[in-house]
């Protein structure tokens, strides 16, 4: 039966190219080792313009198309769709970048067509077609005569192909209906496809945007960002905190931890909570007793300097623990850039409600401070005059003991020039500590 069926399509194409000379084809066109004539280097990247001719020199154009950026790390692989016939000779001539390729001083190279409508009957030999027994086919006729057979298939018109091991490559599909999978790999790491994924399953997620989650993420491994912003409240049984340091968490709040590990703090003491303070991060435990060495300290990480006498720095802002006690010590390393100018510090709460004290001294000389206890408020006196000659960091202590009500304030700590002559630093490593109870 399909011995019949080969005979009537090769009829077909025999009286179709009578009545068209010539039909697009698809020829396949390969390049390898393509090199740049300058550096010997592989082309990284080229445009290649491929022509068709029917002579050697001159000729008729059959065929002329550039392929922009076809070469790539000096190889090709195109499909061309020039009109050709069957068994004729034509010549290829190729540019790369818009210059013109010769072939051992030849400016085109020859080719005969496998492939096109026949135009010519004597290209066939129609005593050949029972050349092959009952059951195969003709594969391939040589120039010689001889042929190839191959086995037909089951006969049947109504035959199925079997498609166990059929691969898509180079082309795309739709598909209506479920697409099941039994193995790993792509399609297996997707999970469930019901109409759309309900259940993604994965390895690795690099994400350069935003992810939007509307429920639940979890994580059996880390979790590793450049920023983690929220007030943190819905954070829970978090894992042991080994290191302090800079965590650039956005949130001023106060994060209450369960199911941390006391590691943090030392002897019996506690984790109470830990705050975050300009992208410090700050564990506060809950000690025995208010000289324990579980106290945290916060330090400033660059030099702060003010020159001016009428606008203040600011050099800590200290979240308040609400309805407590706070005792806060603020430990400065302080210089002036002019003999006599000294700095002057403040303490200034940023909420209306806490009460308090703040006891500040200030050294005048090697054997002299200056001392002010001043009340806290939302903006509060400066401390006094003093004759500062320090042209290296010494320590100004400030102590400041707060009743914090029920909001969410902080004592700030600001500093600025005496006078508007010279320059006042409160150095790198200064800090502050803080309990509450």
């Amino acid at each position: 039966m399909k011995k019949i069926l080969l005979f009537f399509a090769m009829c077909f194409i025999l009286v179709n190219s009578f009545a068209f000379v010539s039909s697009s084809v698809l020829l396949s066109d390969q390049g390898t080792d393509a090199r740049d004539k300058l550096t010997g280097q592989l082309l990284k990247l080229g445009n290649l313009t491929i022509a068709i001719y029917d002579e050697s020199s001159e000729g008729n154009l059959i065929f002329n198309q550039t392929y922009p950026n076809a070469i790539v790390n000096g190889s090709w692989n195109l499909m061309l769709s020039p009109a050709l016939e069957f068994g004729n000779i034509y010549w290829k001539d190729y540019a790369i970048n818009g210059e013109d390729l010769n072939f051992d001083g030849n400016d085109r190279i020859a080719f005969q067509s496998s492939l096109g409508k026949i135009n010519n009957a004597s290209f066939i030999n129609f005593s050949l077609l029972n050349s092959c027994s009952e059951g195969s086919s003709i594969r391939t006729i040589y120039e010689n005569g001889s042929v190839i057979c191959e086995i037909d298939d089951s006969g049947s018109v109504n035959s199925s192909l079997d498609l166990t091991n059929y691969a898509l490559k180079n082309q795309s599909e739709t598909f209506n209906e479920n697409i099941t999978i039994t193995q790993t790999g792509f399609f297996g790491w997707l999970g469930s496809l019901v109409s759309r994924i309900t259940k993604l399953f994965v390895q690795d997620i690099d994400a350069s945007g935003n992810i939007d989650v509307g429920n639940n993420v979890d994580v059996t491994g880390n979790i590793t960002a450049s920023y983690f912003i929220g007030d943190g409240s819905l954070l829970k049984n978090l894992s042991l905190i080994t290191e302090l340091g800079t965590a650039n968490l956005h949130t001023s709040s106060i994060l209450n931890i369960t199911g941390v590990d006391d590691n943090a703090c030392t002897g019996t003491d506690k984790i109470k909570n830990v705050t975050f303070n300009n992208g410090n991060l700050q564990i506060v435990c809950d000690m025995d007793n208010i000289g324990s060495s579980g106290i945290i300290p916060v330090y400033l990480n660059a030099d702060v300097t003010s020159s001016s006498n009428s606008v203040y720095t600011s050099i800590f802002t200290i979240p308040l623990t609400p309805s407590k006690m706070n005792l806060v010590q603020v430990y400065l390393a302080q210089k002036t850039s002019t003999n006599g100018v000294a700095p002057q510090n403040r303490a200034r709460i940023s909420a209306i409600g806490p009460i308090g004290y703040c006891t500040f001294k200030t050294e005048t000389s090697a054997t002299a401070q200056n001392i002010d206890n001043i009340a806290v408020s939302l903006a509060p006196v400066d401390t006094g005059v003093t004759a500062f000659i320090f042209l290296i960091p010494v320590l100004n202590i400030v102590e400041c003991s707060i009743l914090a009500d029920a909001g969410n304030a902080s004592l700030i700590i600001d500093f600025q020039s005496e006078t508007n002559t010279g320059n006042v630093t409160t150095s790198t490593g200064s800090y502050y500590t803080q309990v509450a109870n």
